[in-house]
């Protein structure tokens, strides 16, 4: 009689244990709980050793990238503008309005490059995405070429040098522009990234090492209060 009892107990305990545990699984939604499926088998989070990405992106995935990129496409197109009619009232010997619009370019330029980039990489912290390394590094690079010209036209055009041709105007300006654009384009790429790698749910690896040191090539003018532009100076700056 005991021995029967126990075959009955031993029965019911299969019987009733968790269809998940005995049946194994495909993907999370076959565990019960909070539980997830790994290697076919449902198992606790904390049992799991892997850190999982939900699957639906957070709110802020792309960080301020897409306002970035539409600022920098629009200010792209205004310094181009305002190189073009630096180069026209150039051309026209209007000097005044063509030094005008040539610091305004400069200004925009200046100013808008590293808060696109900046935006560019707020979609990729956090993450393991790369955005577009090339257009970056294009983009520094036109944008450090045009900065120095533009001192260095501001310079000349202000009378202590010889007056620029109007066509190196114009194309400073297109070169500022391309900067620009390059880096709306890579703020663009970065958020599309960013939020791919949010919505896959893949598994993080916790121990990828980050990017550490950035580099990025910088080129300034070398002006001297006798000489004016006496020559150009190229380095590199670093971000950690």
């Amino acid at each position: 009689m005991v021995r029967f009892t126990i075959l009955v107990m031993v029965g019911v305990a299969l019987f009733v244990t968790p269809m998940d545990a005995r049946a194994g699984c495909e993907k999370d939604t076959d565990c019960k709980g909070d539980r997830i499926c790994v290697e076919g088998e449902c198992v606790s989070p904390g049992r799991a050793g892997v850190n999982r990405i939900p699957a639906t992106p957070p709110a802020d995935a792309g960080g301020w990238a897409l306002g970035a990129s539409i600022t920098g496409f629009i200010s792209a197109g205004v310094t181009m503008g305002l190189g073009t009619g630096s180069a026209i009232l150039r051309g026209k010997g209007e000097k005044g309005p063509a030094v005008g619009m040539g610091v305004a370019a400069t200004v925009l330029m200046g100013a808008l490059g590293p808060t696109v980039n900046a935006g560019s990489s707020s979609a990729r912290d956090g993450t393991t995405v790369g955005g577009s390394l090339g257009l970056r590094v294009t983009g520094w690079v036109l944008y450090g070429i045009t900065l120095a010209s533009s001192v260095s036209f501001m310079v000349m055009g202000l009378g202590f040098e010889k007056p620029p041709h109007p066509a190196q105007l114009g194309v400073t300006g297109g070169l500022g522009g391309l900067s620009l654009t390059f880096f709306s384009i890579d703020a663009l790429i970065s958020r599309s990234q960013a939020i791919d790698y949010w919505r896959k749910g893949a598994t993080a690896d916790a121990d990828r090492p980050s990017p550490g040191l950035q580099l990025a090539p910088l080129i300034t003018p070398v002006v001297s209060p006798a000489d004016g532009v006496t020559g150009t100076s190229i380095g590199i700056a670093g971000r950690f």
